[in-house]
């Protein structure tokens, strides 16, 4: 399978001069599908590719990559991919056809900020898919692709879904996500990190624009060394994509489980999502081995609510290694 950059490159130190202020009128304003508050602009870090990394006060220091006008990732270095938050180019045959078909339609997307919303994507929320776990931190990174379902009709007021990828957060309270989520305003990107002292919301990434029926590839890396943190979510369908890179204490890690979850936030009904397709799932281990989910052996989840006696969602078996279709019962 594939493995991650063994390269970190230091961003700071790729200053071609002193941090540029963010520039009155430069902040960007971006139309938060989520409903939530645009994240300010700090500075701009100008990196000597011509590339450039924006940096966001959100929680801290939180880094949005803008590649240069020529990258490519098809032909892109290790080293690049890595410092714009792109999943690492496979070593091996058949993993390398899948990375390839996922950056084959990827287009130069401006960063259009984030937005802090009010959602929460957390452990605490019954979940709907496929989770690998073990007794031991084992999981550094996790990937995964579903096809984005469709908002549906529903009893429920104003319901909410989300699908994503994800490290940790099965027995513990630390998580590390992202993915897609939809509600009656509309569908967008986001991504969390969570531990049990720190309920940080989910942030939109409204560079990545989401449509029913759109092929949709996440990814999630945590680097222990150094606790650098990539979040990147992709669409497939019409090439725009966003990453987001933390810096983030060993507290948000819990390398005991990866899974593929779709979920209500917390507080919200489950939206009627019909079903969610998923496949590609695979999680990199300690060595940097990459693992397909049925190898690792998963535990189906599902929601169930004792109050209504309803499974709201659950899971079909794994048809492969790598396959398996979440379906929606119930809102409530």
């Amino acid at each position: 399978m594939f493995r991650s950059a063994s390269v970190v490159l230091a961003l700071c130190a790729t200053l071609t001069g002193p941090p540029m202020p963010a520039a009155a009128g430069a902040a960007i304003d971006p139309l938060c599908v989520s409903g939530g508050t645009p994240a300010p602009l700090a500075w701009i870090e100008k990196l000597p590719d011509g590339g450039e990394i924006h940096h966001y006060k959100v929680d801290g220091d939180t880094m949005v990559p803008e590649v240069p006008s020529e990258f490519n990732p098809l032909s892109a270095t290790a080293e690049q991919l890595d410092t714009y938050g792109f999943p690492p180019r496979p070593t091996s045959s058949s993993a390398l056809a899948q990375w390839e078909d996922d950056m084959a339609n990827w287009q130069h997307t401006p960063d259009r900020g984030l937005c802090i919303t009010n959602s929460h994507f957390r452990t605490d929320t019954p979940w709907s898919g496929h989770v690998v776990h073990r007794s031991v931190d084992t999981y550094i990174a996790v990937q995964g692709n579903f096809k984005q379902p469709y908002y549906g009709s529903s009893n429920c007021t104003d319901p909410e879904e989300g699908s994503w990828t994800g490290i940790g957060g099965y027995e513990t309270g630390s998580l590390l996500q992202t993915g897609t989520a939809m509600r009656s305003t509309g569908k967008y990107a986001w991504y969390e990190y969570i531990d049990p002292a720190h309920p940080n919301p989910a942030i939109e990434m409204p560079s990545v624009s989401v449509h029913a029926g759109n092929r949709i590839h996440t990814y999630v890396l945590y680097q222990r060394s150094t606790g650098r943190t990539t979040f990147y979510v992709a669409n497939n369908s019409n090439g725009t994509q966003q990453s987001v890179i933390r810096v983030l204490s060993s507290s948000y890690w819990d390398g005991m489980s990866a899974e593929a979850i779709d979920e209500a936030p917390v507080g919200a009904d489950l939206a009627d999502f019909d079903t969610v397709s998923w496949g590609n799932l695979q999680a990199e281990d300690l060595a940097g081995d990459w693992h397909s989910f049925g190898s690792q052996g998963t535990t189906r989840v599902s929601i169930y609510r004792v109050d209504t006696g309803h499974t709201l969602a659950s899971p079909g078996t794994m048809t492969d290694a790598t396959h398996f279709t979440d379906r929606f019962y119930y809102c409530q």
